[in-house]
């Protein structure tokens, strides 16, 4: 599957969601981490678990209660605003439309060849989901999602807005490095 809206099995998805869920509920974060690659692997579907949101790889929104109940189910504890207790979406998360790749960042024109041994498609998939973890100020897991990344030869530059896969890290001219350091 291409990871279209279209063509994702939503029944399956919502299987392997609800396990995720018991998996979690019990405490087996392991167990939760591996079905949450499966879902990523096998449907190009990211879950965005505060929100109660999956995305498909076509950035497609799918969240519990929009096209019926089957849609998603991650609890139905929904309106909790998870840590922090605010409550509510108030318009951020999986609300906006980031296009085809989940995210609005743009391949660095400087990049050289991609040498990152992870595909194209997995990269835009984790940016998007590091976007919508910044974007719910869920920073722990936008961190680990960068240092994943990084770890491939994948970095990001927020400031700019763009990301590169060639190994070599954007060089912040602020903090006075050469990209010899």
């Amino acid at each position: 599957s291409s990871g279209t809206a279209d063509d994702v099995d939503v029944a399956a998805v919502n299987q392997l969601l609800g396990e995720r869920l018991l998996a979690r509920k019990k405490g087996d974060f392991g167990i939760a981490d591996q079905i949450r690659d499966q879902l990523s692997a096998e449907h190009k579907v990211t879950v965005f678990d505060q929100d109660k949101v999956w995305v498909t790889g076509d950035g497609a929104v799918n969240r519990g209660g929009r096209g019926g109940r089957d849609d998603m189910r991650m609890g139905g504890r929904g309106g909790r605003g998870g840590r922090g207790g605010r409550g509510g979406r108030g318009g951020r998360g999986g609300n906006r439309n980031f296009g085809p790749n989940g995210h609005d960042y743009n391949l660095c024109a400087q990049a050289g060849p991609i040498s990152s041994q992870i595909p194209e498609s997995a990269i835009h998939s984790k940016v998007a989901e590091r976007l919508m973890a910044k974007m719910n100020r869920d920073f722990d897991t936008a961190d680990r999602v960068q240092l994943e990344l990084a770890e491939e030869g994948v970095y990001i530059n927020d400031r700019t807005k763009e990301w590169r896969a060639d190994g070599v890290q954007f060089i912040d001219p602020s903090e006075g490095r050469t990209p010899s350091d």
